[in-house]
């Protein structure tokens, strides 16, 4: 074994050393700690700052819709009387000279009154659509579909070929009753409204269990839509064909979605040309009664 001598001066030059070399790693690596916190705390202040615009534009866009359906629920309450007295001039002129004019003049009249008429039906969906509920407000009530779906087919016993309609078993879910019997309307209505020439409808309304609390689907067979209008049919005042040739206010299926998400829901159309349609939406289920 060899010894070698290492004098006092030459070890504590070499601890100096690796001290100064551990002093400046740890230094470099407290800079770049503080420097990815204040980048961290950076980013935390840039999250919450856009949060709060967020917010503050949400509640502004908030404030803006309902104006917006303010000013529409005044303005048609407002236009009902005067479009009243048109409408109820309309038919007594139809009434009493209808069988004496000809050409132009009947033409011309039958224009009023077909036109006051669907002005009528415009409005009474344009209130409908203003008075429902913002979306956000608590829904505490529950709804049997089944007695809801039953109730649609009343009010719509009118409707041509209402008895090719058949009722799945529907379940009870947490809904107003009323909206979800004029969800229902609305939907078999437009399924019975857009039949194909070719084939007698048939018009079905299911539900199935859905992670969101139940799906229901109203499909039909007929005419369809082409895939780049299953989302803009639920616009307001969209419409995909001549009033002429299929009627309508174009407000039903924006009336339809404004219900499913009041209550907290989606609503959607799968569809093809020619091949039918299924409206499906789900709806939260109704709260199991505590004993």
């Amino acid at each position: 074994m060899v010894w070698v001598a290492v004098s006092e001066t030459a070890a504590l030059e070499d601890w100096k050393a690796r001290v100064a070399r551990h002093g400046v790693l740890m230094v470099g690596a407290l800079a770049v700690i503080v420097v990815l916190s204040l980048l961290a705390l950076r980013g935390i202040r840039r999250e919450r700052l856009a949060a709060a615009n967020l917010e503050m534009l949400n509640k502004r866009l908030y404030s803006t819709n309902l104006e917006l359906e303010r000013y529409a629920e005044v303005a048609a309450h407002h236009l009902q009387e005067p479009l009243r007295i048109i409408n109820s001039y309309a038919q007594l002129l139809e009434s009493r000279f209808s069988p004496k004019l000809q050409g132009e003049c009947k033409e011309f009249l039958d224009f009023l009154v077909q036109g006051s008429r669907e002005m009528k039906e415009l409005l009474s969906d344009l209130q409908f659509y203003t008075a429902l509920d913002p979306i956000g407000t608590p829904v505490t009530t529950s709804a049997d579909a089944g007695h809801c779906a039953r109730e649609a087919l009343k009010d719509l016993k009118n409707t041509p070929q209402i008895e090719t309609v058949s009722l799945g078993k529907l379940p009870t879910v947490k809904a107003v009753p009323r909206q979800l019997t004029i969800l229902f309307q609305l939907l078999i209505h437009n399924a019975l409204t857009y039949t194909s020439p070719d084939r007698v409808p048939v018009v079905t309304v299911s539900a199935e269990p859905d992670e969101a609390g139940w799906r229901f689907t109203v499909r039909d067979n007929g005419i369809g839509v082409e895939p780049a209008y299953r989302e803009r049919i639920f616009r307001m005042f969209e419409r995909l064909h001549p009033r002429g040739k299929y009627p309508g206010t174009g407000i039903g299926l924006a009336i339809c979605r404004k219900i499913v998400e009041r209550h907290g829901g989606r609503i959607w159309c799968d569809s093809n040309p020619g091949e039918g349609s299924a409206f499906s939406f789900t709806l939260p289920a109704a709260p199991v009664p505590t004993p």
